[in-house]
């Protein structure tokens, strides 16, 4: 379980050891980015955003994630009144960030793909106890 640090990503994948990003950072950092690099200010934009994130998590295959990411790239994102800039720009952010276009370290780690039989182990969703809320 770690935080959405590539460093860590990195150290457990050159050693062969699986790893899931923590429940709670994920929707944290996605948050931080769209308030502070996009400027989406509104709360139901930050909201309907945050809610097709999730919907993109909640993939069991990778054909899912690519679906449910295009559901939410024509289907939401035009329609949550975000300017052509901040939909070009979240866009980027997500297929590079989230959607392993950089350098494949986070879809496994933060959708079911990877995360199934670590919750069917009743492994932990995240490393804080406060946290786990989300």
């Amino acid at each position: 379980m770690i935080d959405k640090a590539a460093h860590e990503a990195r150290s457990l994948r050159s050693i062969g050891q699986p790893y899931t990003l923590c429940g709670f950072h994920a929707p944290a950092a996605q948050l931080k980015w769209f308030e502070e690099k996009a400027g989406i200010r509104g709360s139901s934009d930050l909201m309907s955003l945050l809610t097709g994130m999730k919907f993109i998590a909640r993939s069991r295959s990778r054909a899912a994630v690519q679906e449910r990411w295009r559901v939410v790239k024509t289907e939401v994102l035009p329609r949550i009144g975000l300017s052509g800039d901040q939909i070009q720009r979240t866009v980027c952010y997500i297929e590079k960030e989230w959607l392993d276009g950089a350098d494949g370290l986070w879809q496994d780690a933060w959708t079911d793909v990877g995360r199934l039989l670590r919750d069917m182990l009743h492994t932990i969703t995240t490393n804080n106890h406060v946290e786990r809320f989300w």
